[in-house]
């Protein structure tokens, strides 16, 4: 079985980090002050993170950016939301 891309690795684990503590992705972006397109991007699996945006996801997601691009999302991490 092919590995997925980083890009839906990230969409898929970022997507379960919000969905674990009932977070949208609205409210994401909203903390991050992106842009609508890149947001959109994230959503569909399409976004090519550059090092300072995957940090800040793992930062307001409060997980580490690893996290973010790993097959399977750590269980057991607690998250706690960056304000």
């Amino acid at each position: 079985m092919r590995r997925p891309s980083p890009q839906k690795l990230l969409q898929h684990n970022v997507t379960a980090h919000l969905a674990a503590h009932g977070i949208s992705m609205d409210q994401l972006g909203e903390r991050l002050g992106w842009p609508q397109t890149d947001l959109d991007a994230l959503a569909a699996g399409t976004l090519d993170a550059s090092l300072d945006q995957l940090d800040a996801l793992a930062h307001t997601l409060g997980a580490l950016p690893v996290d973010l691009l790993e097959d399977i999302v750590p269980a057991g991490r607690p998250m706690e939301l960056a304000p």
